[in-house]
């Protein structure tokens, strides 16, 4: 019989890595079958999907109130699906406030569940990590310094490296790319993988870029255009901001090797830009009352993946009031006219890729799951048979 394994994703980013896990466990075992909630990536690798939250996604405790009713229903008809499915384990990837209720659930139905990138209980407090260690089965870890944190939980932890080592190859950076393009460097824009976002940070980032192109003749703006955004809402702020913007629909790091400098919203795409070494300005901002619950929760004084990992503020981070379109652009402008300066954050960037364990993150974490179907020694722990 084949093994039944649920994979849980909720966002652009956690769809990626729920890909290359199930095109991994595949790898390892050909007859798997493979359900859950995903994306686009998640079904072209071979995950038959009940839903797609990757659209759904909201930012902020305050801001998730107004989808609560939408959340219910997906978390409702996820739990049903995963029951008539007879799952042997659930893989829980990222996706905190909805997958951490998840994963009570289950444990309380005596389901196995996995959590692949689990909740960052070093950024939240150690709170999240005793939740998680509660119900979780095996936590995959991808970053080293977080691994101390669950283990002193109680949580069975394992580090497994970061899954964008595997997605961004170092021989992919190209150096000369990013400095030039027909006489041009290209300034890059990343709003964010959700519609919500793009409308709090996409006007902040065009009215910095009107203050850069009024000091630089030869800087180009390009705009990535996640999948998972409407492309009209995109056009719509862009077209209300009178400049001229190139769109770019593709992988957004095949844009961030081209960039000589990016701004960038706080989330996955800030380590992309690192691992490819894009100087970047990262941003962010959410309701005041989301930002003045967050103050009070977050333990940390980097909201930054890249300046986490470094341990310091190593590229600027604007965030809240902060973010204004004078700052970021005074940022910019400063990748634009300080090569020394320039070139100390392309040689932070590279030191990150070595912070963050070796490549093969997905592979791992499939034999670990397999491992947990197993049971640890080639059984199914209380599996159902058809």
């Amino acid at each position: 019989m084949s093994y039944r394994v649920a994979v849980i994703a909720g966002e652009a980013s956690g769809d990626m890595h729920g890909a290359a896990l199930a095109q991994n466990l595949r790898s390892l075992d050909p007859d798997i079958v493979l359900e859950g909630i995903g994306g686009e990536r998640m079904r072209d690798a071979g995950v038959r999907t009940w839903h797609d939250p990757t659209r759904l996604s909201a930012v902020g405790l305050v801001e998730v109130l107004g989808k609560i009713v939408t959340f219910k229903r997906l978390f409702d008809a996820t739990l049903k699906s995963i029951i008539e499915m007879r799952a042997d384990v659930v893989v829980l990837i990222d996706y905190p406030g909805f997958n951490m209720r998840l994963g009570e659930r289950l444990h309380a139905l005596g389901i196995r569940c996995v959590y692949f990138i689990p909740p960052t209980a070093w950024a939240w407090g150690r709170k999240r990590a005793n939740k998680v260690a509660a119900f979780a089965d095996k936590v995959l870890s991808i970053f080293p310094f977080e691994v101390d944190v669950y283990k002193g939980a109680g949580a069975d932890v394992e580090f497994v490296g970061h899954p964008l080592l595997d997605q961004i190859d170092r021989t992919s950076v190209s150096e000369g790319g990013r400095t030039t393009r027909e006489g041009t460097r290209v300034l890059g824009l990343f709003p964010g993988s959700r519609g919500q976002e793009v409308d709090a940070l996409l006007p902040t980032m065009l009215q910095s870029a009107r203050l850069i192109l009024e000091r630089f003749s030869d800087v180009e703006i390009e705009l990535s255009v996640a999948p998972t955004v409407d492309r009209s809402r995109v056009v719509k702020h862009v077209s209300d901001s009178g400049l001229s913007v190139r769109f770019h629909t593709g992988n957004a790091t095949s844009l961030m090797q081209r960039c000589f400098c990016g701004v960038v919203a706080s989330g996955t795409a800030t380590l992309e830009a690192a691992l490819i070494g894009m100087p970047m300005v990262i941003v962010y901002k959410v309701s005041r009352l989301t930002a003045a619950i967050y103050r009070r929760l977050i333990t940390v004084p980097s909201v930054g993946l890249p300046n986490i990992i470094l341990g310091r503020r190593g590229v600027p981070e604007l965030i809240q009031e902060d973010f204004t379109p004078v700052r970021v652009a005074d940022e910019v402008i400063r990748y634009c006219s300080d090569s020394e300066y320039y070139d100390q954050v392309v040689s932070d960037l590279a030191s990150i890729r070595g912070l963050l364990g070796e490549p093969g993150a997905a592979r791992r974490a499939a034999e670990a799951v397999l491992s947990v179907v197993r049971g640890g020694n080639g059984e199914v722990a209380g599996r159902i048979e058809a």
